[in-house]
Parts: structure tokens; sequence; C-alpha cells
């Protein structure tokens, strides 16, 4: 590793200082002369090359094979591929991703779901290398990359975009979301509901690369554990993530239970707002069950599938006050623990251990329910109406 243990303070204050000056001048519209605006972006673009090159700073690492391949690597070729199919897509349409050169205003395919979808890529490749690593200080600077892609995208969209496009430009910004998708509706169950979905299908994700890395093998019997050996099911608070599969092969089961788990994600945040999207949901969700997908996310998945009862239906007053100001704080909580409970199992393992079914009960059983719930009444709807 390069020791410069100066970057920790030197990186976090050169970021903040460009968020401070991209989001100061363009409120006082103080970016009006192109070198500005082109020094900026270029002090963004490295900025953002440096981020990529932290791992290699001394700092604590962490060394948890589940948590580096398991999550992080996958996190990383789904940001690579991210990163690289807007810009496919636009060639093919004939335009280009360089701002300079750029002569039409694509609106579809990836550009469909949100405005920088090239950005969006980066932010999970950049969190797929750093888990992948086990760095735990470029961890720690994620929020602060955050804000950086959001005032580059600002910068971006305000003097450059708009300029280009005006009113067409304006009418797509009110309808597709910068970094993450505006669900149709915008509503909160819908957000809800793909937000359970997605969660479920990564979890199914979760399980089938771990059977995959066991090789082409029989299973003990109808249920098996997803981590094999040397994993304890007893030692772990995971408990090598149990699950069941009809399918006489780990190998073969891991891979579609990959397959499955990704056609739930999509589903939940394409379709399930369609007629029997719901009832489409539910039927994956079992059918991750049956593959090796393990066994929360039939769960999160079925309690999903019921929510979304609920879409397309008239707004009311929300009648449950309480659970409608609770919204969307479970759902953070919940994409939080996802990455955050193997990094609390790697060094907290012992007390995870101890009150693993507790965990259980809040976080895969209790948590998705309070989601459901809380998105329904943010809806203005009754549970089950």
């Amino acid at each position: 590793m390069i020791p410069f243990p100066a970057i920790w303070w030197l990186f976090p204050a050169a970021a903040l200082a460009f968020i401070a000056f991209s989001f100061l001048l363009t409120r006082l519209g103080k970016l009006g002369s192109e070198a500005v605006r082109k020094a900026l972006v270029v002090a963004g673009a490295m900025l953002g090359f440096l981020a990529f090159t932290l791992v290699l700073f001394e700092q604590p690492f962490f060394h948890s094979p589940v948590t580096q391949f398991g999550l992080g690597l996958p996190l990383l070729v789904l940001g690579l591929l991210g990163r690289a199919y807007p810009a496919i897509y636009l060639r093919r349409k004939g335009t280009t991703t360089t701002l300079a050169e750029v002569d039409k205003l694509v609106q579809n395919g990836p550009y469909a779901w949100v405005r920088h979808p090239q950005y969006t890529a980066g932010l999970i490749m950049l969190l797929g290398w750093f888990l992948a690593w086990g760095a735990w200080y470029a961890l720690a600077s994620t929020p602060i990359i955050v804000g950086m892609i959001y005032a580059q995208a600002l910068i971006e969209e305000k003097y450059i975009l708009e300029k280009l496009f005006g009113a067409t430009y304006a009418a797509y910004r009110e309808r597709v979301g910068m970094l993450l998708p505006r669900l149709p509706g915008n509503c909160a169950l819908r957000i809800t509901t793909a937000f359970l979905g997605v969660y479920a299908g990564l979890i199914a994700i979760q399980h089938g690369i771990f059977a995959i890395l066991q090789g082409s093998r029989v299973p003990n019997g109808l249920m098996f554990s997803a981590i094999g050996p040397p994993c304890q099911p007893e030692a772990v608070w995971h408990a090598c993530f149990p699950a069941m599969t009809l399918i006489p092969n780990l190998f073969v089961t891991g891979v579609t239970a990959v397959l499955v788990g990704l056609v739930i994600a999509i589903w939940a945040t394409a379709f399930v707002g369609r007629k029997r999207g719901g009832l489409v949901l539910g039927m994956l969700s079992l059918l991750a069950l049956l593959v090796g997908g393990g066994f929360v996310p039939v769960f999160i998945g079925l309690i999903a599938a019921i929510a979304s009862r609920g879409l397309g239906r008239s707004s009311a007053r929300p009648r449950l006050p309480f659970l409608a100001a609770l919204w969307p704080w479970p759902l953070v909580v919940m994409a939080l623990w996802l990455p955050g409970s193997w990094l609390l199992g790697h060094f907290f393992g012992a007390a995870m251990l101890s009150v693993g079914g507790l965990l259980f009960l809040v976080f895969d059983l209790g948590l998705p329910i309070l989601s459901a719930l809380s998105g329904v009444a943010r809806n203005g709807k009754e549970f089950l109406s």
C-alpha cells in the first residue's frame, strides 16, 4: 500500500470545497463563464479519479470473503456494466455522452429511468470497489463522493443541458429523477414495493453466488447451506445462509437463483404496478425459494406482492398518521442493514450470534412488514384493503 495518511484530510477538504463552490456559484448564477464551468468539471473528474485510488492509501482494512466477494464484487460488476451501457445506447441513437458534442436529447433506454445513469452506475461501482477491497476509510468517504457527483450533475444540467434543450429538458427533468428513478406515480407505496422487491432479489442473488462458489456438487438433501465449508451454521450469525433447492446440483442451483433474483428485482422495479403484477412477483418469490434463493427473499417478496394491491387506487388522506410519518425510514434502515450486517458480523460476530434470533425478527421480518405498512399508510390506504 502507498503510505500517505494526509490523503484522509486532503481528499475530504478538496471534495467539500468542490461541493460548496459548485452549489454556491450555481445558486448565485455565477457560472456563466465557460472557463469556470470547465474548471469545475475538470476538478470534479480529477476528484472522481482520486476517489478510486483511495483504496491504495494506508488505512484499516477488513478481511471478510463473504462481504468482499459476495457483495462487493457483484456491485462492482453491476456498476461496470451500468457505466458501459448508456454510452453504447447513446452511440446507437447517434449521439454521445460527451457534453461538448451532444446534439440530441435521448429520453429512452437507461435515460428513461434516471437522467444520469452513468453517474448512478458509477456510485454502485465505487461502492463495490471499496467493499471488494475492504477499505474502511474509503467506505466512509462515500457520502462525500455522492455529494460531488450530485454537484457535478447539477452543473452539467443547469449550464449545458438546459441551455441546449430548453423546455424539452425541463419537462424531461420533471418526469425523470437525476440519480434515482422516479417510479410511476411517484408515490410512497410504489417506491416501497419496488424497494422490497429489489431487496429480495439481491438476497436471492447473494444465495446464488455462494452456491456457485461451492462448485458442481450434489447437495446433502433438500435443505443446504448456501455458504459452504468451512462455514458452520451454529458458529455464525447468518447461519451460513440456509436454503432449499429442488435442483440436484449446487452450481446449477446458484446460477438459477441469481437469474431468478435478477428477474425479481427487474419485475419489482418496472412491472409490479401492472395488472397481476403483484401475483407474478409473488410467484417469482416462491420460485426463488425452490431454487436456492433462501427463505428471507420469499417472505419479503410476498410482502411486496401483497402491498402492491394498493397501487393504482385513488389516494386519500392517510388513516394511520403515525405509520405514515415513519416512511421512508424503515426502507433506509433496511438499505443500511444489507451491507452493514456483514461488516458488523465481521467485527462483532460473537455478539451478533448471541442475538441472532432477535436480529432475524427485527430486520428480516419486522422491518419489511413495517416498511409495507408505512408505505400503504403514506399512500392513504389501509393495508390489505
